[in-house]
């Protein structure tokens, strides 16, 4: 699950609804956090702790699930345009991933594009756009 997650976007994948989502909120914390961007690890130790405890097979099934439900939805869904790539290259779908990018460059749902948000090179005071 990338951070943060909208609600409405867990229980769309889950197959349930929101108010199920967040009882799982509810009992997972404070692992899980609610915040107005969206449902999150607390920190790396408990996402870790997570991925301990789940076998592997779920958590491919789990990346299967968003970028299926992403691949529907990246030409009119920022997150899903900006999401669908983790979930594809985590489920094994690496080929999808560059077919997706090269037939389609920078995705369209992303209200600036990837190109237009000013870049910073460390150590740098000034910002510039690359692309």
């Amino acid at each position: 699950m990338a951070r943060p997650a909208r609600v409405a976007t867990l229980a769309s994948v889950m197959g349930t609804g929101e108010d199920s989502v967040d009882w799982l909120i509810h009992d997972l914390a404070p692992g899980l956090l609610l915040t107005s961007d969206g449902v999150g690890f607390c920190d790396e130790d408990f996402e870790q702790h997570v991925h301990d405890v789940v076998d592997g097979t779920d958590l491919a099934r789990a990346h299967e699930r968003f970028a299926d439900y992403f691949s529907a939805r990246r030409h009119t869904d920022d997150e899903a345009a900006r999401l669908l790539g983790e979930h594809l290259f985590n489920a094994g779908r690496g080929r999808q991933l560059v077919d997706v990018v090269l037939a389609e460059g920078v995705p369209t749902a992303i209200p600036d594009g990837l190109r237009a948000r000013p870049r910073r090179r460390p150590g740098s005071t000034s910002t510039a756009s690359y692309g």
